[in-house]
């Protein structure tokens, strides 16, 4: 399970209190958009995973640990 900034997700949006509360815009690319996300570490390889299964996001800006992490899950 992973969080961005105010959502939380676990591979799709966790029907959760919080995000039923959240007003913002969706999270999800529309219309063939380009959407990167930015993360690196081993503590961010949950919620990275989470965004990139949920096509929350993508494309991903990261360093080489945490890209061998992400193919290795």
């Amino acid at each position: 399970m992973g969080k961005l900034p105010e959502s939380i997700l676990d591979g799709k949006l966790v029907d959760s209190e919080i995000n039923r509360r959240v007003t913002s815009a969706s999270l999800a690319p529309k219309d063939g958009k380009v959407v990167i996300g930015i993360a690196a570490g081993q503590e961010k390889v949950s919620a990275i995973s989470g965004a990139l299964e949920s096509a929350m996001i993508n494309g991903l800006i990261t360093n080489e640990f945490t890209a061998e992490a992400l193919l290795k899950r």
